[in-house]
């Protein structure tokens, strides 16, 4: 999404397929770029889907860690979703897990459907994360010395 703005110089992104329609603002349907954001952006919705739907499997969370996992797929659901509404305007909207016939016959939401689909995940993300200091912190890992 840097492509059309005054953050990227194309000098040295040109062989990039598809940048140079973005950089005129003069993108087709089919450039590379926006398919692949499209795509990734929707696989990165299944994953965040998943985890909502398979949550209550597993039993055997740590204290607060169940409420953790939803938070962290509700904040990347709703980024996610920001960032697909900003570029393509009205986008299908897939809060579950979707068959592959079910995701070709999903419609597109209004965009307002989709921000609030999006305050209300960052609203809920916002009360289930925990605040820094309460997040465990992995300890660093050791350093090797290496003799030559």
């Amino acid at each position: 999404m840097e492509v059309p703005s005054d953050n990227l110089f194309m000098s040295t992104n040109q062989s990039i397929a598809g940048s140079f329609e973005l950089d005129g603002l003069t993108p087709e349907p089919s450039n590379p770029l926006l398919n692949n954001f499209w795509i990734s952006t929707y696989n990165a919705i299944f994953r965040a889907n998943s985890v909502l739907t398979g949550i209550d499997k597993p039993t055997d969370f740590k204290a607060g860690q169940k409420e953790q996992y939803i938070g962290e797929a509700k904040f990347l659901r709703g980024l996610l979703y920001f960032d697909l509404v900003r570029v393509f305007g009205d986008v299908p909207k897939a809060t579950t897990i979707l068959s592959i016939e079910e995701s070709r016959n999903t419609r597109k939401s209004p965009a307002t459907e989709i921000y609030q689909l999006i305050v209300d995940d960052l609203t809920d993300a916002a009360a289930k994360l925990p605040l820094q200091s309460g997040i465990a912190k992995a300890a660093p890992p050791k350093r090797q010395r290496w003799r030559c």
